[in-house]
């Protein structure tokens, strides 16, 4: 069964980058500032760094996605050394 997806609108994109922020805001609160390691598990826990890292590559993936459908940026990253939380925008 061969179906044809419809590409993604700009505005799924852009609903789809603010799930991954609010994610990103409830991960890094519960997240701890140092990793530890978890015996139970074998592995060092999440850190808020990592939070971080992760949701910043699912954003510029969120940006490749609708580049590559004519779209343009739906994520503007600052290139600042400081802050690299990504900021959205919202064309309405």
């Amino acid at each position: 069964m061969n179906e044809t997806r419809k590409p993604p609108t700009k505005e799924a994109l852009k609903s789809r980058a603010v799930r991954i922020l609010d994610k990103m805001m409830d991960d890094h609160e519960k997240a701890p500032s140092k990793g530890q390691f978890n015996k139970f598990l074998g592995k060092y826990n999440t850190t808020k760094n990592d939070v971080i890292k992760e949701a910043t590559a699912n954003l510029k993936l969120v940006n490749t996605i609708s580049n590559l459908y004519g779209h343009g940026d739906v994520v503007t990253f600052e290139d600042e050394e400081d802050v690299k939380l990504p900021t959205i925008s919202i064309d309405d």
